[in-house]
């Protein structure tokens, strides 16, 4: 059985949709002081984000041969 989750779903949005909609982009470490996540957590999925254009917890249960079926499939 998987642990649970310390932050919901729609706290990891809200702080992605806020770092990446901003101008300038804020500090990390700032933007998650005031949001309540531990900077690390939210650097994660603010990477994740960027580089699978998907959600973290999405990745995790991606198997790693479907970006390859994803290119054959295009």
């Amino acid at each position: 059985m998987a642990a649970p989750k310390k932050y919901p779903e729609e706290l990891r949005q809200r702080a992605v949709r806020l770092y990446r909609e901003s101008d300038p982009k804020p500090v990390i470490r700032r933007l998650a002081e005031q949001l309540g996540v531990h900077h690390e957590a939210l650097r994660n999925w603010v990477l994740c984000r960027a580089r699978h254009n998907t959600h973290y917890a999405e990745v995790l249960v991606m198997p790693m041969w479907w970006p390859v079926l994803a290119q054959s499939l295009v």
